[in-house]
């Protein structure tokens, strides 16, 4: 009787983690592309997108000129694409970096440099106030600006 009542009771205990695992939501190829997802929840639409000081352009332009392709991945002949995300603050600062996908060779952390490196943005806001956003930034190995 008391292994029975204690099974009831552990059942529910043990399947927490489970629900837990459930609720933690991970970007998927269409999230990457777009560029953002909040707090592991989508928010779509979002009022207005985080935005690099200078938009678009602007930081094409920073990628260009602070991107350096490592010598390793020159002399392997690595091209592709890292994606490095990160969250904008709500003071527009960049924090938690992480790869979300790889090259190696030294891209990794030469995209990380460089996304560190950034000014400061404009964040993004919901309901008129700012909120800290997940962005996924792709950075291109070899740079437009390096001869192969």
């Amino acid at each position: 009787m008391k292994l029975k009542f204690f099974g009831i009771l552990l059942c529910p205990l043990l399947s927490l983690p489970c629900v837990h695992a459930q609720e933690i939501k991970t970007p998927n190829q269409q999230q990457i592309d777009s560029g953002f997802y909040f707090s592991g929840e989508i928010i779509d639409p979002i009022e207005v997108s985080p935005e690099f000081s200078g938009g678009q352009d602007s930081l094409t332009i920073f990628l260009k000129e602070n991107i350096h392709y490592p010598e390793a991945a020159r002399d392997a002949k690595i091209e592709g694409v890292v994606y490095v995300t990160f969250i904008i603050e709500t003071d527009g600062s960049v924090s938690n970096l992480k790869i979300a996908r790889s090259i190696g060779y030294g891209c990794d952390e030469e995209a990380m440099r460089v996304v560190q490196a950034m000014p400061v943005w404009k964040p993004g806001t919901q309901s008129g106030k700012p909120v800290r956003m997940q962005y996924i930034l792709p950075v291109r190995f070899p740079p437009e600006n390096v001869d192969k």
